[in-house]
């Protein structure tokens, strides 16, 4: 059925197991926003400690 929302569940689910967060939701301006962060780069948790 169009709409059901499957698609994010997928999305979510697969790049879940590689550290990346996904996200939707109400943008403050109106409309949706919608993302994803990602983890570090290997090596440099290190690097932002320091600052």
């Amino acid at each position: 059925m169009p709409g059901s929302g499957l698609g994010f569940a997928i999305v979510d689910h697969l790049i879940s197991a590689h550290g990346v967060t996904v996200f939707a939701g109400n943008s403050d301006d109106g409309g949706a926003e919608v993302g994803f962060t990602l983890p570090p780069a290997e090596g440099m948790e290190e690097g932002l400690e320091a600052g």
